[in-house]
């Protein structure tokens, strides 16, 4: 208990609050209600408090013994611990550690927590949670691996990218198969029976295929570290935290194109080609179940490496008829058989059979039409034969989906960024063509789609022209032409390859992007109305503040000037200094060279030493330059410097004295709980696009209120009118373009023409609000049209044919790689003491525990089983100007708020842990006496 477990509840007042000191000697209440006599209460409190810790220390005796017992196995042990009631599981510890490692909270509070509803029962040791951890790490992360990779850290880069000064750095890397993840997930959801068939993405299931299984790879550097992960989309909530699965990750150097081959994609590596592999759609699932029962399940994956591979149509094996003889012919297995992977040439598959091994069934085995074995992949686990043994296998299509920010993207197809001539990823369009998307009405025009065999061509063509030449002639201007010209801006060599329609676009930064557009729209239009209206409060001092910027600029122009002649003395200076030090370098090697007579060198040392004397005057000597001219030189250079910080703070005070319209937009949004890091770069953070989009007519309304408080001039007046019904018509289009990018339904042809049609209306209201009818017009108009790469994906058709083609891409977006760079981060402080490689196996080794599905449904089921049955404590609210968004909180926060409220409350309800209304605490009494 304690005064801060229960000073959050402040609206019963029925109940008097209990002080810090009851809970200690409270439990003598349960013995003598009738006895409120101090030095009684002391006496009996000792004794109780005895009791108490002997009941404590047998009960961590008993736990100890149950650990320590020799022979017993694991479940014998938990039966043990429950008949006791002492201890919960491990598996029950487990998920309430890792509940508070999501959650924040205190293992203490919890402890607490679990006590008053279970009736004091403690947690299980150490040693027994380490062992259910690492039997989990070993039974599904058998091919993990820790390695130190030299990496390259930049130190120093020219302009064009080319040039660049590295040093070799150590990094620790960490990978584990993303075919590992697809078997173990794919068991794990088919057992548990919450498989969700998804029926768009690319690739056509033919009728030997039972579904499709969707795999979303994700790759992203934030937080300090590079990460690749993979979740499968087939589950009910498949952007949540719950489902993602670290493939690969390092930390504290560049995601450069050089450091991603070196980490992950260098020749030979599982990870490139499972990525490769999952991403051309050459993966089938085999499932394996014996009879109904759901834990009689096994899995395979097996790889075609057939040269006749159809990613539009992948072939499947033939069917598996119920009834088939097994077989005892296997061939020798590999590792990689051995954990349920497999290689073949599909197309040459007849027929395969569940081999056999006694009493179980060890894995399956392929076989030719001469009835040749071709392979044996082994279950991770056999399946003991029961009853009847009646087997049923099914095939899955496996279809990948490379989710990724399109910086990432380009460092992975070795592409030079949006700044480059074909700034776009998705397409092949110039960055003129991106300049002029606002030009014309109707659709953008439809440009040819980038293909592997485009970026590989593109690779090859820079390769050849540009790489394989001489050094003399890789200039930078023989770099921009076979850029601009051949290669499409592929200037590096691609990790992978991959089919494009296997690539989502950047969903998420597209809102953010636009998001931030159409808000800048409020700033610049608002902030040119505040410019107008001149407002008379401050006149005076805008008019003062520009008078000194104007006297300061004035000033620093001099300075300027007086410093242009020091500048090119010492230019000169170092021009002479680099130019001895070149002849200083010749003079020695022809001193130095044998082949020379003796005569001939003793005569190049002699120029030598004068040539070194000379360096030595002109580098430490004082005869150009007094020491009052340099003094001078310095505060010189510190009068500019204080000029320029001067004018700079001026401008940003100028600014906030002419511009209070963007206090009010600031404010405002804040009201309306959307979160725009003002004091950083000004982005809105994740989900508070939609917050924006969704109460913009009551965001834009409250900003025209505000301003007309401010704003007296009717022109002005009626402009911001006019502006505020624009803005809201654009916003509701924008709110349903929204909610389609976010939805993890399946979207039918409706509902995907309605999201073009309202793409092609955004458009075109953006240019009439800008161009055709603005609010204010001629040179007062301060809007402009966006031109970002981000505008460019949202209006051309790379979003829609997207769409058309997975049917919905809220599900694999890249959303959960975001949001996992927090929680790789927090999981990180928990093992602050610990140092290099170590460190980072002990970060991933946990992140891949927390992700298993039977700890988050325990903390479901715990949470669920000891939910609230009493009314729910009604907490009064202040009254607000503002009516504020409501605002939908997560299942799991409400679930805790309300088992921790129902908890609180009981104890309030508790006649023996209410104070007596004559009691008084000894403390209380001496102070009284002193």
């Amino acid at each position: 208990g304690g005064e801060d477990s229960i000073s959050s509840i402040t609206d019963i007042p029925s109940f008097p609050r209990v002080n810090k000191f009851t809970l200690v000697r409270q439990p003598i209440q349960y013995l003598h209600d009738t006895d409120p006599n101090p030095r009684t209460l002391r006496r009996h409190t000792k004794i109780v408090q005895m009791w108490l810790g002997l009941l404590v220390g047998a009960s961590f005796a008993l736990a100890f013994l149950i650990d320590q017992v020799k022979g017993l196995g694991d479940v014998a042990k938990r039966q043990v611990s429950k008949a006791a009631g002492f201890c919960c599981s491990p598996e029950e510890t487990v998920m309430f550690q890792t509940y508070c490692n999501l959650n924040g909270e205190q293992m203490k509070r919890i402890k607490r927590f679990t006590s008053w509803k279970w009736g004091w029962r403690m947690f299980s040791s150490w040693a027994s949670v380490a062992k259910v951890k690492e039997d989990y790490f070993n039974s599904n992360c058998r091919t993990a691996q820790s390695e130190t990779v030299i990496m390259q850290r930049p130190v120093q880069q020219t302009r064009n990218g080319e040039n660049v000064m590295t040093r070799d750095a150590e990094v620790s890397v960490f990978t584990i198969r993303i075919m590992e993840h697809l078997i173990t997930k794919t068991k794990e959801l088919l057992s548990t029976g919450k498989f969700k068939k998804r029926n768009g993405g690319p690739g056509k299931m033919s009728s030997e295929h039972k579904a499709k299984i969707v795999v979303k790879l994700s790759g992203d550097a934030g937080g300090g570290s590079t990460k690749l992960n993979a979740n499968l989309c087939n589950v009910a909530n498949p952007q949540g935290q719950e489902h993602q699965l670290v493939c690969g990750e390092f930390s504290g150097i560049k995601d450069t194109n050089e450091n991603l081959h070196r980490a992950f994609f260098y020749e030979g590596s599982t990870t490139k080609a499972d990525m490769e592999n999952v991403l051309q759609r050459r993966v089938l699932v085999l499932t394996m179940r014996l009879g109904r029962k759901q834990d009689q399940l096994q899995v395979i994956a097996v790889v075609n490496t057939g040269d006749d591979h159809n990613e539009s149509e992948p072939s499947p094996l033939p069917s598996y008829t119920k009834g088939k003889q097994t077989t005892t012919v296997t061939t020798e297995t590999s590792d990689e058989n051995d954990m349920g992977i497999g290689a073949l040439d599909v197309a040459k598959v007849a027929d395969y059979k569940v081999v056999a091994d006694g009493n179980k069934f060890v894995g399956v085995s392929f076989f030719d039409t001469e009835d040749e074995c071709l392979a044996t992949v082994k279950f991770r686990e056999p399946l003991d034969k029961v009853g009847d043994n009646q087997i049923s296998i099914w095939q899955y299509m496996v279809i990948g989906a490379l989710s990724a920010d399109m910086e990432f993207f380009s460092i992975l197809t070795g592409h030079q960024g949006a700044s480059a001539t074909w700034p776009c990823i998705y397409n092949l369009a110039k960055l003129s063509d991106v300049k002029k998307m606002w030009e014309g009405t109707g659709a953008l025009p439809s440009f040819i789609a980038r293909t592997a065999d485009n970026i590989r061509q593109s690779w090859q063509e820079y390769k050849t022209r540009y790489c394989d030449k001489d050094p003399s002639e890789r200039t930078s201007a023989a770099r921009a032409h076979v850029t601009k010209n051949h290669s499409h801006s592929i200037a590096m060599e691609p990790c992978c390859y991959f089919p494009m329609d296997s690539v989502i676009p950047a969903v998420m930064h597209v809102r953010l992007g636009v998001a931030r557009s159409l808000l800048d729209f409020d700033f610049d239009f608002y902030g040119k109305v505040a410019e107008l209206a001149k407002d008379g409060n401050h006149d005076e001092s805008r008019h003062a503040i520009e008078e000194t910027i104007q006297h300061l600029e004035i000033y620093l122009e001099e300075l300027d000037f007086a410093q242009a002649d020091v500048l090119e003395s010492l230019e000169g200076r170092d021009k002479q200094e680099q130019s001895l030090l070149d002849r200083m370098g010749a003079a020695r090697k022809v001193a130095e060279a044998e082949s020379l007579a003796q005569e001939t060198r003793e005569k190049w040392r002699v120029i030598l030493e004068g040539l070194e004397r000379e360096y030595e005057i002109l580098v430490h000597g004082d005869a150009d330059e007094t020491q009052d001219d340099k003094l001078l030189k310095k505060q010189m250079l510190e009068q500019s410097c204080m000029v320029k910080n001067t004018i700079d703070e001026l401008q940003r005070i100028h600014k906030k004295y002419s511009c209070f319209s963007q206090v009010i937009i600031v404010e405002t949004l804040k009201k309306f709980n959307v979160d725009l890091q003002v004091y950083f770069n000004g982005v809105i953070i994740g989900p508070h696009c939609m917050i924006l989009a969704e109460n913009a007519e009551k965001i834009q309304q409250h900003l025209y209120d505000e301003m007309m408080k401010k704003v007296k001039e009717p022109s002005l007046r009626e402009a911001m009118k006019k502006y505020r019904d624009k803005m809201v018509t654009i916003y509701k289009i924008w709110y349903e373009l929204c909610k389609i990018m976010m939805s993890t339904k399946e979207q039918d042809d409706a509902a995907i023409q309605k999201f073009e049609d309202n793409i092609k209306e955004l458009r075109r209201q953006i240019h009439n609000l800008i161009v055709v009818d603005p609010p204010l017009s001629g040179d007062k108009n301060p809007l402009k049209l966006p031109t970002k790469l981000k505008w460019f994906t949202l209006l051309s058709d790379v979003l829609v044919n997207t769409l058309k083609l997975w049917r919905c891409i809220g599900d694999v977006a890249e959303e959960s790689i975001e949001s996992f760079h927090p929680r790789r981060n927090k999981m990180s402080k928990r093992y602050c003491q610990v140092r290099g490689k170590r460190r980072n196996e002990l970060i991933m080794k946990a992140l891949q525990f927390e992700s298993d599905s039977w700890i988050w449904e325990g903390i479901r089921d715990m949470l669920k089983a000891i939910k609230s049955k009493c009314a729910k404590v009604v907490r009064t609210q202040q009254p607000t100007t503002v009516e504020a968004p409501e605002e939908e909180e997560d299942d799991e926060e409400q679930e805790e708020e309300e088992v921790l409220l129902d908890w609180e409350l009981r104890m309030n309800e508790c006649p023996s842990l209410r104070v007596q209304d004559d009691f008084e605490h000894e403390d209380e009494a001496l102070r009284v006496l002193t």
